[in-house]
């Protein structure tokens, strides 16, 4: 029995070091980004593009453009 017990703490201790280190190594994460843009060409039905046109994007959830 107190083999099991020698063991079972050894494995924790193991297992904890390999937590730890494993938090401490890994990159942190981060949020989304504020500002983004987007990118593209506005064409007409022929396919020409549309010099100077303007998009306007706008979040359908808050209104937002």
């Amino acid at each position: 029995m107190v083999d099991f017990i020698r063991i079972s703490r050894k494995a924790a201790m193991v297992a904890a070091i390999v937590m730890i280190a494993a938090a401490i190594a890994a990159p942190p994460a981060f949020a989304q980004a504020l500002y983004g843009a987007i990118v593209g060409t506005v064409n007409d039905q022929s396919g020409a593009p549309i010099p100077g046109a303007t998009v306007t994007a706008t979040n359908t959830g808050t209104a937002l453009k």
